[in-house]
C-alpha cells in the first residue's frame, strides 16, 4: 500500500540514495569522455574548452534523466543499463 508509512520511507530513502550516489556514477563517465574528446581537440586553458566540458556533463547528465523518465516502469531494467554503461568505465582507470 502506497499510504503505509514504511513504504514511504523506504522511497524517500532511496530517492535519498540516488541522489547522493549519481555524482560518484557519473564521474567517470564525464571523465572518460572528456579524455577521449574534449582532452585531444581543445588546449588546456581555454575557455571553450571549460565550456565545453560544461556543456558534455549537462548533455550526460539530460541523457540520463531522459532515460528515467522515459524507462519509470521498468526501473530494474533502468538501474542495470545505467550502471552497465556509466559504470564500466570505472573498470578502465
Amino acid at each position: 500500500p502506497q499510504s503505509d508509512t514504511l513504504v514511504k520511507l523506504l522511497i524517500f530513502g532511496y530517492v535519498f540514495v540516488l541522489l547522493f550516489t549519481y555524482p560518484l556514477t557519473i564521474y567517470p563517465t564525464n571523465e572518460v569522455i572528456e579524455r577521449l574528446t574534449i582532452e585531444r581537440l581543445l588546449p588546456k586553458s581555454s575557455t571553450c574548452r571549460t565550456w565545453t566540458k560544461n556543456l558534455s556533463r549537462v548533455l550526460v547528465c539530460l541523457s540520463a534523466a531522459y532515460l528515467g523518465i522515459e524507462m519509470r516502469e521498468q526501473l530494474d531494467i533502468l538501474i542495470g543499463v545505467l550502471g552497465a554503461l556509466f559504470c564500466a568505465p570505472l573498470a578502465m582507470i
